[in-house]
């Protein structure tokens, strides 16, 4: 109907009804967008919303813009944040298959790592571990991890490590995780299932983050920070929360090999101290060196 309306022409008129008719084009949109939240189809009812409105924008005989459109966009987006924040944040099959197909389990409640059979015929294994500094050291290209719910922080480097480092007239590092490859890490829950702390990738494969929620700094004095130096990444269905002056980085080594972040289905929270969530640039890859 809605389709309908936008492109029907009627007395020499493309898009008469959604000119002339403009508050049951919008009734329309939200009996629609309403229908797919309460499906938990908030994909689809923000992208519909996202669609509607550029036609409406392209329809030749549209003066003004109806606010109320924006308003219903809006309200979809606060619909997701709330599931996020209150729920897993995904239908519980779709989190029970992630847990199946996933090669490494990161679970903090087990005592030490080991190789659990997965299937009735048990030829597949899962190798399960406690932390996620462990599963992405023992990770190979395109392995999928999962995380249990949990809080997940980098550990302290060695003492004699940085000591070294000092000695060279090097600066200290502080804890990370490290992404040296193309993996993808799938959460549990976005509400329950954190990842804290700095992060760097910088492989050309492939680094997908989803369902989780990632905290960079706890403070606004934090010098925690996410660096994507290389390749490509895809945040997904991820809360991402930063008190911190500058959250993520994005830095391509050549203007030739640029790299790619892409944010996706995602909630991005500066609260309310945060001056840059991303910030993009080329040839500058000494703070790791």
């Amino acid at each position: 109907m809605l389709r309908w309306m936008i492109s029907a022409k009627h007395r020499g008129l493309n898009g008469y009804y959604t000119t002339f008719l403009p508050d049951r084009f919008v009734q329309l949109q939200m009996y629609i967008s309403e229908s797919e939240c309460r499906l938990l189809n908030f994909e689809a009812a923000l992208n519909r919303s996202n669609h509607l409105i550029l036609a409406y924008t392209e329809v030749p005989s549209t003066i003004g813009l109806d606010k109320s459109m924006f308003a219903l966009r809006q309200t979809a987006f606060e619909r997701l944040i709330e599931y996020y924040e209150t729920t897993a944040g995904d239908k519980e099959e779709a989190i029970a298959l992630d847990r199946i197909c996933a090669r490494i389990i990161v679970d903090p409640r087990v005592r030490q790592s080991y190789v659990a059979a997965v299937g009735k015929d048990d030829k597949r294994q899962q190798l399960v571990v406690k932390d996620l500094h462990t599963a992405l050291r023992v990770a190979k290209q395109n392995d999928l991890i999962f995380l249990e719910e949990g809080v997940y922080e980098p550990p302290p480097w060695p003492p004699k490590f940085n000591e070294k480092r000092e000695k060279q007239g090097k600066r200290r590092l502080k804890p990370l995780f490290e992404f040296a490859r193309g993996v993808h890490v799938v959460g549990a829950s976005t509400s329950k299932t954190v990842i804290s702390g700095s992060l760097v990738k910088h492989s050309k494969g492939m680094l997908i983050l989803r369902r989780l929620k990632l905290q960079i700094g706890t403070t606004p004095e934090s010098d925690d920070d996410a660096y994507f130096i290389e390749g490509d990444t895809l945040i997904r269905q991820c809360v991402v929360e930063s008190p911190v002056d500058t959250a993520m980085f994005v830095i391509s080594r050549s203007s030739e090999v640029p790299t790619c972040l892409s944010i996706d289905l995602s909630v991005l929270d500066g609260q309310e101290t945060c001056k840059r969530l991303i910030a993009f640039e080329v040839h500058k890859l000494a703070r790791y060196a």
